[in-house]
């Protein structure tokens, strides 16, 4: 009797589980669809708000990854307002974003009505937010929809307010390439403190096209042809990776014919500047009577951005001709003295240089 019993408490348990996994799940054009949208409670039972985006394979998901140039991406928000107890009635009030890092395009509040015993969903196309203060945080933030509004039914009013969560993680563009381009500045000899000595020079620019995505790091790689005596390089900017920060010593290594340029974009704030490029100058210093006619400067680069994505170029410089690109200044004072009497009575001197 006891057998039976236990039989009958597994069938009865099986039958729980069956009905409760089958809960979760709908039938639509003979197509079983799992749900994986939770419906968020406001402070009232009757009201009740849900937010998601649809991924490309039609699912509904409150967190999704999309490039951060995307123009159609849509945001989907459900108000239902239940009528279980047969008060009727109705919502009345608005739905918005808060600390996020996307927009709605058109507006930033939405209003809305909604009659008791129905839903009504509102789908509205969003775009990444741009922000003075950029952190790796705000590219995979988790972004609040917020609802505020009155609710009415044949028993009273009631302020109505709730929240739920989605989250954007914006990635880079697929069509993003590492652009990396260099020209010979300076192919001469030049008296070098006592000595001759020639001068050779790159000018290497690299960046993302359409600076599409804030950058992690630069890695620049030239080849040093045989013979140099001494290697440097010198900065015109780094706005594209990092915002124009020091380049020093410590920036470049010089190793087994291979000189490695490091830009790095760190910190809690990243740096992302959309109309820039960096801009190097390398030079290299040889002996007196150093000939390096026909010699091809191979370089590459790889752009890590701060979503992980590893972007390379390559390009070649040909050491063709003789070229007079160094720069030189110097600095003339308008006048060599000026009178004591002046500098003790602390007047104020206007010179040139």
């Amino acid at each position: 009797m006891n057998t039976r019993k236990a039989k009958i408490q597994k069938i009865i348990a099986m039958l729980l589980v069956f009905v409760i996994t089958m809960a979760n799940f709908a039938v639509v054009g003979g197509e079983v669809i799992a749900y994986a949208i939770e419906t968020v409670q406001t402070n009232n039972k009757n009201v009740e708000i849900a937010a998601y985006f649809e991924n490309s394979d039609g699912e509904t998901v409150t967190t999704i990854d999309k490039a951060i140039n995307q123009t159609d991406l849509k945001l989907k928000m459900d108000v239902t307002v239940r009528d279980e107890d047969g008060l009727g009635g109705y919502f009345e009030g608005t739905l918005k974003v808060e600390d996020a890092n996307f927009k709605m395009k058109d507006k930033d509040e939405i209003s809305i009505r909604v009659d008791a015993g129905n839903t009504e969903t509102i789908e509205k196309e969003i775009e990444y937010l741009e922000t003075d203060i950029l952190t790796e945080e705000y590219l995979n933030k988790e972004s609040k929809v917020v609802i505020n509004g009155t609710y009415k039914n044949s028993e009273g009013e009631y302020e109505i307010s709730g929240e739920t969560k989605v989250s954007v993680n914006w990635k880079t563009p697929e069509e993003t390439q590492a652009i990396l381009a260099s020209k010979l500045l300076t192919n001469k000899e030049y008296q070098i403190g006592e000595e001759n000595k020639r001068i050779v020079q790159l000018l290497v620019g690299s960046k993302l096209s359409n600076n599409a995505y804030p950058v992690r790091n630069t890695v620049i790689r030239v080849e040093v042809p045989e013979g140099a005596e001494e290697v440097k390089v010198h900065k015109r900017t780094t706005d594209a990776t990092n915002g124009d920060k020091e380049l020093n010593e410590e920036s470049y290594t010089y190793e087994n014919g291979i000189l490695t340029i490091t830009l790095e974009n760190s910190g809690e704030e990243i740096s992302w500047n959309k109309n820039a490029q960096d801009i190097l100058v390398v030079t290299y210093e040889y002996p007196e009577g150093t000939d390096l006619s026909g010699t091809e400067i191979n370089l590459n680069s790889t752009i890590t951005t701060y979503d992980g994505k590893e972007l390379t170029a390559e390009t070649a410089t040909n050491i063709e001709e003789e070229i007079d690109g160094i720069v030189t200044s110097s600095i003339v004072a308008g006048e060599a003295e000026i009178y004591k009497g002046k500098i003790y009575s602390g007047e104020e001197r206007i010179y040139n240089t």
